[in-house]
C-alpha cells in the first residue's frame, strides 16, 4: 500500500478535521507552541548559566588575585544586569513584531464605523 504524501501535506496545510469538517488540529498552532516552550527552556537557562559563568570567573580572579569575593560579586550582578538588558531588548522587539502583526490584521477588516462597531 502506497503513502498519499499529497494527503499528509493537505492535512499539514488545513489542519486535521473531524468528521462534522471542523478543525480538530491546527498543526501551524501547535508548531507555534511548541516553539514557545523551547524558546523559554533556553531563555530560562540563559538565565541561569550566563550569571552562573561570570560568578565562577569572578570566583578564579579572586582566588588569583586573594580580594575575598570582590570580583565574584561584580561579575555577577554585571552578568544579571546585562542578561535581564538582552531579556527586556528581545522581549520588545517580539511585542513590536506582534503590535504590527495585529494592526495588519486590523487593517484587513472592516472599518470600524462610529461608536466602533462596524458599518
Amino acid at each position: 500500500m502506497a503513502l498519499d504524501w499529497e494527503h499528509f501535506h493537505e492535512l499539514a496545510r488545513d489542519g486535521w478535521r473531524d468528521p462534522t469538517g471542523t478543525v480538530a488540529l491546527d498543526l501551524r498552532d501547535r508548531r507555534e507552541i511548541t516553539k514557545g516552550f523551547g524558546d523559554g527552556m533556553s531563555r530560562a537557562f540563559e538565565l541561569v548559566a550566563t550569571p552562573a559563568v561570570f560568578a565562577f570567573l569572578g570566583y578564579l580572579l579572586d582566588r588569583r588575585l586573594d580580594t575575598g569575593a570582590l570580583f565574584t560579586i561584580v561579575a555577577f550582578l554585571f552578568s544579571v544586569t546585562g542578561t535581564l538588558y538582552v531579556v527586556w531588548l528581545r522581549y520588545d522587539a517580539e511585542m513590536r513584531v506582534e503590535e504590527a502583526r495585529q494592526a495588519a490584521r486590523r487593517g484587513r477588516l472592516a472599518p470600524a464605523g462610529p461608536g466602533g462597531r462596524a458599518p
